[in-house]
């Protein structure tokens, strides 16, 4: 498709890692620790923090404009959008993936087999040992029903913990990127295939 938009990160390691969109502003998770809010129609930068001391790996927001973010520095962290750090949590291993839910409760896909689920303040709800590999990736789908991949396995799991299904995708090769779309009813799920660069939708979960 046709480039829409281009904004050149002024930073001494520029590389943006994550990304997440609001329809007005742009926030870019970065190799140098800092996470960067843009004002996309202008192209300005609104403020620059660094409250992780590595890669910001992952960031999403949730409905209230905070920044929900994971690295390499083993914390997940939110910060509000001002640009105010709120609150750290400290997994202990690499923060790969973060999702959010319409209640504001956080899902924390890391680099270990263990799953966890946050309240909206960083505290802990639930953990939950899945399997040998750690995790990569993490989606909500509208109903509420979380997906987390793990090395090339996707799980379904619902709010309270419980594995509902799981699928081998890709066998031993690990799944970097998910996302759901789709009804309530008929959650769509996506990988992204690195080797062919194509986002491959997974219809075998909509008949499970």
């Amino acid at each position: 498709g046709a480039v829409l938009w281009t904004y050149a990160i002024s930073s001494s390691s520029p590389n943006v890692i994550s990304l997440a969109y609001d329809g007005t502003y742009v926030y870019a998770g970065c190799l140098d620790a800092h996470i960067k809010k843009i004002e996309r129609s202008t192209d300005t930068e609104i403020w620059s923090v660094s409250t992780h001391t590595f890669t910001v790996l992952t960031l999403t927001l949730d409905s209230a404009g905070n920044i929900v973010s994971g690295s390499n520095d083993d914390v997940a962290k939110k910060t509000d959008p001002d640009g105010n750090h709120l609150w750290t949590y400290t997994v202990g291993v690499n923060v790969k993936d973060v999702a959010v839910d319409d209640a504001g409760n956080i899902y924390v896909a890391a680099q270990q087999n263990v799953f966890r689920k946050l309240d909206a303040d960083g505290n802990e709800l639930w953990q939950k040992t899945i399997g040998f590999a750690g995790f990569s990736s993490v989606a909500v789908a509208a109903n509420g029903t979380v997906y987390a991949t793990q090395q090339g396995t996707i799980h379904e799991i619902a709010s309270d913990s419980s594995v509902l299904n799981s699928w081998d995708i890709h066998g031993s090769s690990d799944i970097h990127a998910l996302r759901v779309a789709g009804t309530t009813e008929a959650p769509k799920v996506s990988v992204y295939n690195a080797d062919t660069a194509q986002w491959e939708t997974i219809a075998t979960l909509a008949l499970a």
